[in-house]
């Protein structure tokens, strides 16, 4: 895939100086150390946008947060398998938790409609309480309270969380449209292209000053 290389050199920093990609002195691992993984879920993402597209756009505008970003969650938490479970008690396409879902309304952790409504809206929280997607994402995997004291000095982050944030942050990045290519430069005469767009039908105000000005030239006669 073309992309993960172009992927691999960007070097993403939030404000205030912490690598989001995991740089040495970053708390995260390196896009190159999780390059596999971004490659197979970042497989799954057409699947998943085709299955959930609809409640996913519905609940990131409504959060004004990243579409892409939860259909990237859902591909880690899940493989985009709304019956997915954990051994922790997690449940669903974005794996909540029992009182996590309770929290945001979520009746039905089964249920793929219900599940991505609380999903998202804990990541909203998140974002709104750690200020930055990294930091966001590393609490929706290792716990808002657990977050708190890494920050705090009082915990690492366990290897599982290192993994997480870069993973899910290169499904996203791979994820997003493509820049419009910028147009090609014009390298012909300004006379050639007034000529070229009148026998176009296409003239400017800028080639009619181009050719007043000829026509008025009494070196060109």
């Amino acid at each position: 895939m073309a992309e993960i290389d172009e992927l691999l050199q960007t070097v993403r920093e939030e404000e205030g100086g912490r690598a989001m990609t995991g740089e040495t002195a970053g708390p995260f691992l390196s896009r190159e150390e999780v390059a596999n993984k971004i490659k197979d879920h970042h497989t799954l993402i057409a699947k998943i946008r085709e299955d959930y597209g609809t409640h996913i756009d519905h609940e990131a505008t409504r959060h004004n947060i990243d579409p892409h970003l939860i259909a990237a969650i859902i591909a880690k938490e899940s493989r985009g398998k709304p019956r997915a479970g954990s051994r922790a008690g997690a449940r669903g396409l974005m794996q909540l938790m029992g009182p996590t879902a309770k929290e945001h309304g979520v009746t039905d952790l089964y249920d793929p409609q219900q599940n991505i409504m609380g999903g998202s809206a804990e990541l909203a929280r998140l974002i709104k309480a750690f200020g930055s997607e990294d930091k966001a994402l590393a609490a929706y995997n290792f716990g808002w309270g657990n977050m708190r004291k890494f920050e705090a000095g009082q915990r690492e982050l366990p290897r599982e969380t290192q993994e997480y944030v870069p993973v899910v942050l290169g499904v996203r990045d791979l994820s997003l449209p493509p820049e419009p290519e910028p147009p090609a430069e014009d390298k012909a005469p300004p006379i050639i292209r007034a000529l070229l767009n009148r026998a176009q039908g296409t003239t400017t105000d800028r080639d009619r000053t181009i050719m007043q000005t000829l026509q008025s030239d009494p070196e060109v006669e």
